[in-house]
């Protein structure tokens, strides 16, 4: 069995990029329309919009390639991705500890992350976990009934155990709309 799973590590951000990126490269096209048009464009002007042109393509692949990093995890281990470097290979026993993290999402509703780490992270760290970056010793999942299902089937029986562990007491939240 060959299962491969490809997972987005900052999947907002690779939204807003490619919300946002465009209406950059758009603005830059625009002043550089905006420039022709004035009475005084000379070669200085168009050497700077088209540089500004340049720039704005540039700054979107770069920002996509950024944004675009993502793990691909399978049996044997872990891959990263990262825009501009080649892709690293880590086997599961590079990650000794699988532990729960979260955050309080607007101050009252925590929202979990399963974390595997290649060190034991502080309780502080634990609790704001948005704080830590991911990296290759610090890969942070958000924690739903499919993320918890795969993983338990993917990792080795030592992390299997401890991600059952860390989460048999987290339910999902029982919100009553009705008066």
């Amino acid at each position: 069995m060959n299962n491969k799973i490809k997972l987005l590590l900052t999947p907002s951000l690779f939204l807003e990029c490619l919300i946002f990126c465009p209406l950059i490269v758009a603005m830059g096209f625009f002043i550089h329309y905006a420039l022709s048009l004035a009475e005084n464009y000379d070669l200085f002007a168009k050497i700077m919009c088209i540089i500004i042109d340049v720039f704005c393509i540039f700054y979107y692949f770069y920002a996509l390639s950024i944004s675009g990093a993502h793990i691909v995890l399978s049996e044997k281990g872990v891959e990263f991705h990262h825009g501009f470097k080649k892709p690293v290979f880590h086997h599961w026993d590079y990650y000794g500890y699988c532990e729960k993290g979260y955050y309080l999402y607007y101050g009252a509703f925590p929202s979990y992350y399963i974390v595997l780490s290649t060190y034991k992270l502080k309780m502080c760290e634990l609790t704001k976990i948005n704080s830590i970056p991911v990296s290759e010793k610090v890969i942070r999942l958000k924690y739903n009934k499919k993320s918890f299902e795969t993983l338990s089937k993917l990792l080795p029986p030592r992390l299997s155990l401890s991600l059952v562990n860390q989460f048999k007491d987290i339910k999902a939240p029982k919100v009553n709309f009705l008066p």
